[in-house]
């Protein structure tokens, strides 16, 4: 049977004005992809009828699909292979002139006119969800001056680098030897910002994390949080909700210089415990939504803590941001829950459960997915989980919005293969 997805929440994949979607199909599901597998292209109704292929990739992974989206009503972009680099092309529906982009799109401004992109190969090869099959031309460098955030003209399809990783990676305090890559573009609703996650390697082979926002008027950026940080959504043109929590004195100590010393990496094992004793305890778990912006860096303001315990993927309804969409991972019986949370009165509407398919990785061609990525960073992996994580068993069900906000759509397996489901949202909400 046939896998259909669209991947990650915050693409533009749902059209505006007719809630036509935009998805991936693919025949395979037990094992993560390599290089040469394809995935086809479809436009489908909001329903999943009435399905046409209009293209097809082989820049896609199971989690984020091919970041496949809208640049426009009747227009739209993914990426895809040429030559030795990871590009984009954008697909007039009406008439088929393609257009190639010069680099991949990461996503897209609401006008349609420029998309904002990363180095797939560099986020493969440091264990983010990139693209197989293609060499980082960046790897010899812990903090590339020539690569980070392009700005794409999605009419001539021309980039040019707005932000370079060097940049913002001097401004940490781990600058120096660590592994630094961006990942999680998100414009915000009124398009004057762009917000990212910084993420880089600690010598131990811990992994940082900081929320960082840039005026695309100025390219200035700034950091609104450090620590343990995942999902995020725009609750306003200037605060976001994001799922983590802040450092810990252990995990600031972590990226001292001090720590960055050969002697100091052979000697961890014995350093992390009596770290631990002399900074008074284990890392507090302290992970809640939390509130960040212009005002609200650092810690920023816990969001419903007694009611969303648990990391998941927020979307904000885009015709009223006082309604909060999200999701669970799967728990020990590989049950998700689909969720809204009220903002003003905040209480959980449960819109279902759905078991995720019970099946073991395929890991016959694991050699091959795992091309390409640092060995010390498959370190950080078990065999088992990174197939399991990268494959198309692993599926969260990153729910989104239709437009009109009055219904959401989500990806599951929970039938046994993959597919997209919609649900209408109940007037009451």
């Amino acid at each position: 049977m046939k896998n259909r997805l669209i991947g990650f929440h915050d693409s533009s994949a749902i059209e505006t004005s007719s809630g036509r979607r935009l998805q991936l199909e693919v025949d395979f599901l037990s094992r993560p992809p390599v290089r040469g597998d394809k995935a086809l292209v479809q436009v489908a109704n909001w329903d999943g009828s009435g399905a046409v292929v209009v293209g097809e990739t082989d820049a896609w992974n199971f989690p984020q699909g091919g970041r496949q989206q809208w640049a426009g009503t009747d227009r739209i972009c993914f990426n895809r292979a040429e030559g030795d680099n990871w590009t984009g092309v954008t697909v007039d529906l009406k008439t088929d002139i393609r257009q190639n982009l010069q680099k991949a799109v990461y996503t897209v401004s609401n006008d349609g006119l420029h998309g904002y992109g990363i180095n797939f190969s560099r986020l493969h090869r440091l264990g983010g969800y990139g693209y197989i099959g293609l060499d980082d031309l960046t790897a010899k460098e812990s903090a590339p001056a020539q690569d980070g955030i392009w700005k794409i003209c999605m009419t001539t399809g021309k980039a040019e680098l707005l932000l370079c990783i060097l940049d913002v990676a001097v401004t940490s305090p781990a600058a120096t030897g660590a592994q630094h890559y961006f990942t999680h573009l998100s414009l915000s609703p009124d398009g004057r910002l762009l917000a990212f996650l910084h993420r880089y390697w600690l010598p131990d082979g811990g992994i940082q994390t900081r929320l960082m926002v840039m005026q695309l008027q100025t390219c200035e950026f700034e950091c609104w949080g450090e620590g343990f940080l995942s999902h995020f959504d725009w609750a306003s043109d200037s605060c976001i909700l994001i799922w983590g929590r802040p450092n810990s004195s252990l995990q600031k100590s972590r990226s001292h210089p001090l720590f960055q010393s050969k002697l100091a990496r052979a000697s961890l094992p014995m350093i992390k415990p009596l770290a631990r004793l002399i900074l008074g305890g284990r890392q507090s778990k302290g992970s809640a939504y939390r509130l960040l912006g212009f005002n609200h860096r650092g810690e920023g303001l816990k969001f419903a803590p007694e009611l969303l315990q648990e990391d998941g993927h927020p979307s904000y309804r885009p015709t009223d941001r006082r309604v909060l969409l999200t999701d669970t991972y799967p728990n020990k019986e590989g049950t998700r829950k689909l969720m809204l949370c009220p903002i003003d009165n905040p209480e959980i509407f449960e819109l279902g459960r759905f078991k995720q398919i019970k099946m073991d990785p395929d890991v016959s061609r694991l050699k091959e997915a795992c091309k390409g990525i640092d060995p010390w960073v498959l370190k950080a992996f078990s065999t088992a989980h990174f197939a399991y994580s990268r494959s198309g068993i692993h599926c969260d069900l990153h729910p989104r919005w239709r437009s009109d906000g009055k219904a959401v759509c989500f990806d599951s397996n929970h039938e046994g293969h993959r597919d997209v489901y919609v649900m209408p949202i109940p007037e009451i909400i």
